[in-house]
């Protein structure tokens, strides 16, 4: 409820708080100073009272001296307690305690019984004094007539009384006397208008404070917070008021100035931030745009330079794989003719053969060494013949390597230049690197195959050249049978120890032949494999030019987004 309740309002509180607080002091004041009252009376009636006691006890100590008689004891008590006058002409009574009045300021209620004497409100006077008395006094309140005698029925003419009783016990007499307490409703009344007019004033002077004060705080914080709308709507040029003023207003007011300054600031700062974005944004778009640009020469250029690699491997591998074909139909003409060698091989080989058979024979058949002879020139004969067609075809199988090694170092120089392009292509062509180095290997393996053929087909030529000679020597051998018969033996030795060697030569040529067949077949598979190597080549040639296309496409795709960024 305070929280929607404006400031003048809840000061204006004040006053209705104040009147209750006010009000309620001055009511407990009031019941506090009428009790006061009272209790004063109340003193001053017992204080009385003990008075009338100390009369009676002088009289009673005649009566006991024996200098008087108890009438003449209580007649001298009644006497001197009648003259005894106080306070607006209040008065002693007394009465014994069958409720016959011995003393009253009314001569005529003297000597009168009045037990059954009750007040308006219906107090048995008589009876209550009488009670008191002898429970040893107290106080009594009723209500009495002020000039004396009965209470009318009506209550008129009388007044509350307070009465203090005592009692007598020598004398069997109830005594005291009353005030009257009416002047202290009068003094009440009068003290609490009194008061109430004091307040009332005090009120009138709060009300107007109250409402000064509300409106010296409501009418500056209004035109404050008139001013913190307008701030908040925007408006910066505004005037604070109070800002030379000492109290809490003037500190709200310089506060909310402190606010205004902080809140040009920072619309200042904000102006220059959005200005210094702008300059950043203008500055970072140039900067891409730069960048773009020469991304794109770069990048056009690295994909050129790949799409140029890409048709050189293609033109290369295309040059491979019809080298490796040809490479291939060679090897199959060599191949055939290494078999031809073979075969000639194997029939020199059993001409060798036989040729220890006649020998053998010759020494076993000395005395037919002319038939021998004869034997051995035809042998010859057809050994010559032999060794001729095996010199041919050696010479044959010389110039099929020379043919192989042209190929295998043709097929190097087209590996190193692949492997040069591989190397020019990057990580796109690092595959195709790999692949020309087995080509490479493959070539050099064959040029390694064909020197060794090369070796072998000299050793063969050697042996072909010496088993000529030695046939040559048979020949004149066989001539001079007739005129060196004693040398026959020695001959046929030597002969023997000649044909051993040319057979162990001709197994060793054919070995070599058949070495040189087993090599052709690796070299028809180096072949193959170079053939399926350059059509490897040839693929990723055709996916490095698709790439380059590729790149090219997303690289354009990527500068048209950076520049529109």
């Amino acid at each position: 409820m305070f929280g929607r309740m404006r400031i003048s309002h809840r000061l204006l509180l004040l006053v209705p708080v104040l009147l209750v607080t006010l009000v309620t002091t001055v009511w407990l004041g009031m019941s506090e100073l009428r009790q006061s009252l009272i209790d004063d009376r109340k003193d001053a009636t017992k204080n009385l009272v003990q008075v009338a006691g100390h009369v009676l006890d002088i009289w009673y100590a005649k009566e006991k001296s024996g200098a008087l008689g108890r009438d003449a004891a209580q007649k001298g008590a009644i006497e001197e307690l009648t003259k005894l006058r106080f306070a607006d002409n209040n008065y002693f009574f007394a009465q014994n305690f069958e409720g016959v009045t011995v003393l009253h300021v009314d001569a005529a209620l003297q000597g009168k019984n009045r037990i059954d004497t009750v007040d308006p409100d219906g107090v048995r006077t008589v009876v209550r004094q009488i009670e008191l008395a002898k429970s040893g006094g107290g106080f009594l309140n009723y209500r009495a007539s002020r000039t004396g005698g009965t209470a009318t029925v009506n209550g008129a003419g009388i007044s509350p009384k307070i009465a203090y009783i005592s009692g007598f016990e020598p004398w069997q007499w109830a005594y005291g006397t009353g005030i009257y307490i009416d002047d202290v409703d009068t003094i009440y009344y009068r003290i609490m208008w009194q008061f109430a007019g004091f307040a009332g004033g005090l009120m009138l002077i709060a009300c107007f404070v109250v409402y000064f004060v509300a409106r010296s705080i409501s009418r500056p914080l209004a035109e404050i917070t008139d001013r913190m709308g307008e701030l908040a709507g925007g408006n910066l040029a505004i005037e604070v008021p109070f800002l030379r003023d000492a109290h809490e207003m003037g500190r709200l007011a310089r506060a909310l100035d402190v606010f205004r300054a902080s809140m040009s600031e920072t619309e200042r700062m904000r102006r220059d931030q959005q200005l210094a974005e702008a300059r950043a944004e203008a500055a970072k778009r140039a900067t891409v745009t730069g960048l773009a640009d020469r991304l794109e020469t770069k990048v056009k250029g690295i994909v050129n330079e790949l799409s140029s690699a890409a048709t050189t491997m293609h033109a290369s591998a295309e040059t491979m794989s019809a080298t490796a074909e040809h490479t291939s139909r060679q090897t199959v003409t060599v191949a055939a003719a290494s078999e031809q060698a073979s075969a000639r091989v194997s029939t020199m080989a059993s001409a060798s053969e036989e040729m220890g058979s006649s020998i053998a024979e010759i020494a076993r058949q000395v005395t037919h060494s002319k038939d021998i002879a004869n034997a051995a020139v035809q042998a010859s004969a057809r050994t010559t013949t032999t060794m001729e067609g095996l010199s041919s075809a050696a010479q044959k199988i010389g110039d099929v390597l020379q043919l192989i090694q042209n190929i295998a170092s043709q097929t190097n120089l087209l590996a190193l230049n692949a492997t040069i392009e591989a190397a020019r292509a990057g990580d796109a062509g690092r595959g195709f690197a790999v692949v020309a180095s087995e080509v490479k290997n493959l070539a050099t393996q064959t040029a390694k195959a064909t020197e060794e053929i090369s070796s072998q087909i000299a050793s063969i030529q050697g042996a072909t050249r010496e088993a000529v000679e030695s046939i040559k020597g048979i020949d004149e051998t066989i001539a001079r049978i007739d005129e060196i018969t004693s040398a026959i033996a020695a001959a046929v030795e030597e002969q023997d120890k000649t044909t051993q060697e040319i057979t162990r030569n001709t197994h060793e040529v054919a070995q070599g032949t058949r070495d040189v067949s087993a090599n052709i077949g690796g070299i028809k598979q180096a072949v193959g494999e170079t053939g399926a190597a350059a059509s490897n080549v040839l693929q990723l040639a055709k996916a490095l030019g698709h790439t380059a296309d590729t790149l090219r496409g997303e690289v354009e795709g990527f500068l048209v987004e950076i520049r529109a960024a």
